[in-house]
């Protein structure tokens, strides 16, 4: 088990860059093999898989399912390690792997399941629009309905819903948003998480937003998938709603 991220070297290659898949996990080792199997059937394959285990940090080697995991990584040729975290919480998780020496690092959390044209989605719009800092998808639960897209600015962000958690009609174009939830891909080491606050549900708005803030664009892909299955277990559902609170007012 490979426990030093900061040791991950790759070779910068401008026609094709390198991608890390991130997965920080928190005691979901159920749906943390699905978001697995997913990565392995995208279309388009990353560099290299990283798992950071913020959590019970079991050795997965030794679990059955994860044998096989490993094995059909190594069969599409996509390297995979895992990193222990010290419990602080996923967002140091996120700034370590974005000072990586990776060029783009794709996010998606241990209980998310990407349809299997993802990864070759984000990768094609990134290579060919370089002034996107991040772009992600929809990210939505089986039961999710169709919705009027809104535009995830961040001055609606506590009177309109994310426009990632409903579905749209093929052909629907990309859209420009203000901040991406959840799952996305990034170019790397352009701007930092911030590591004061608990990183619980916000990390992700304050980091992608701050693209905005250095001129770059953040996107969306309405007619790309990747299914949220919120599990109940594990997670940041394990932390005490003051530090939910905290986050909340760091945010504002």
């Amino acid at each position: 088990v490979d426990a030093n991220i900061i040791k991950l070297q790759n070779k910068y290659n401008p026609l094709k860059p390198t991608v890390l898949a991130f997965i920080p996990t928190k005691n979901r080792y159920d749906s943390l093999a699905m978001t697995l199997q997913s990565i392995a059937m995208q279309t388009v394959s990353p560099t290299k898989v990283l798992i950071y285990d913020d959590g019970e940090q079991k050795d997965l080697r030794e679990m059955p399912v994860y044998k096989y995991i490993f094995q059909l990584l190594a069969e599409k040729g996509i390297e995979w390690s895992v990193a222990f975290g010290h419990k602080r919480g996923q967002h140091f998780g996120h700034q370590l792997a974005n000072i990586s020496d990776f060029d783009l690092v794709w996010r998606i959390d241990d209980d998310e399941v990407a349809e299997y044209d993802v990864l070759e989605a984000l990768y094609g719009y990134m290579k060919s629009n370089p002034n996107t800092g991040a772009v992600g998808t929809v990210v939505i639960s089986p039961d999710v309905q169709g919705r009027t897209i809104t535009r995830n600015k961040i001055e609606d962000i506590y009177s309109e819903p994310n426009m990632q958690w409903f579905t749209y009609p093929e052909g629907t174009p990309p859209q420009q948003v203000d901040h991406l939830y959840s799952s996305f891909l990034y170019r790397a080491g352009i701007v930092d998480y911030d590591l004061n606050c608990p990183g619980l549900h916000r990390e992700e708005t304050i980091f992608s937003y701050e693209f905005k803030h250095v001129g770059m664009d953040v996107v969306v892909l309405p007619t790309y998938k990747t299914w949220h299955y919120r599990n109940p277990e594990g997670g940041i559902r394990q932390e005490p709603e003051s530090k939910f609170n905290a986050d909340e007012l760091n945010f504002e």
